[in-house]
């Protein structure tokens, strides 16, 4: 084999090592922790107890406040989050580089989102700013 072709080899070889790294590196969206889960809602929220104030310290200010038919005061909180993953350059299929060392080729890439969130609804007795009732719900998609 010549000099030429072993050099070439070489390079070859080397651009392969590189999109094989980066075909099996993903990357995703980091996510904001919050206390808004259905644990720390069972533990935390305790009906005819559970004061505003400790409310505002486990969950931060409302996204909505508003009174129902009964004048008491309602406060919703809906949080969201999406997680987005890629992942490209894998290898396999008929070669890009068909002469290296038989290996196949640099071939597609893929990408997957994810969406959650949680709602709560929290209901303050009217005389008094403690938790009269709450609900919460929780989708996935």
């Amino acid at each position: 084999m010549s000099e030429m072709n072993r050099w070439r080899k070489n390079i070859v070889l080397c651009l392969l090592v590189v999109f094989l790294g980066y075909g099996c590196a993903t990357s995703g969206a980091s996510y904001q922790r919050s206390n808004l889960t259905f644990g720390m809602i069972k533990k935390n929220l305790v009906k005819g107890q559970t004061d505003q104030a400790e409310v505002l310290s486990l969950f931060g200010a409302p996204n909505i406040m508003t009174r129902n038919k009964s004048g008491e005061e309602v406060w919703t909180y809906d949080k969201i989050a999406v997680s987005t993953s890629d992942v490209a350059g894998a290898l396999g299929g008929v070669g890009v580089f068909p002469n290296a060392a038989g290996a196949g080729g640099v071939a597609g890439s893929h990408s997957t989102t994810n969406s959650r969130s949680m709602t709560l609804a929290i209901t303050f007795f009217s005389d008094k700013d403690i938790v009269k009732d709450y609900a919460m719900m929780a989708q996935e998609f």
